[in-house]
């Protein structure tokens, strides 16, 4: 019963990291049809870029004390690519002009790529959560 609320509370942990991975690439189509500007985007990204890190150590964290090897593993690249963009400080930039968004690491492409982890990790936890389940609805009710 605990690694269903295990793997939901992983899953859902997951889901808040991609959505905010969504929401920062988003924000580039915005910047390309001029609905945003780059000070809203940098200010987006030094907001939101922290809460992602933290959510995704505790995923990890949770993956370490839970034992699953192959879940931490997984998220292994992430994490050490989030500690070192956290330990650098590298999330706060602000730019005002295109230019000198444009001179930074590509942050749209890195948020595409996070996007497409957090979608992986999301099918992974929610299959191990399915699992848990039909585990739990076939054991012996005595």
């Amino acid at each position: 019963m605990e690694s269903i609320f295990f793997w939901a509370g992983t899953l859902c942990l997951n889901v808040l990291a991609g959505i905010i991975a969504v929401y920062l690439y988003c924000l580039h189509g915005d910047l390309r049809r001029g609905i945003v500007t780059t000070f809203e985007i940098t200010d987006a990204v030094t907001m939101y870029f922290p809460i992602e890190i933290v959510l995704q150590c505790v995923i990890s964290l949770l993956m370490l004390v839970k034992g699953d090897v192959f879940g931490l593993l997984l998220n292994l690249p992430m994490l050490v690519y989030n500690i070192k963009v956290l330990v650098r400080k590298e999330y706060k930039c602000h730019a005002l002009f295109l230019h000198e968004y444009m001179e930074k690491e590509s942050i749209e492409q890195i948020s595409l790529i996070k996007t497409t982890f957090y979608g992986g990790v999301c099918l992974y936890c929610s299959t191990r959560f399915m699992g848990a389940f039909f585990d739990f609805l076939t054991q012996p009710a005595y």
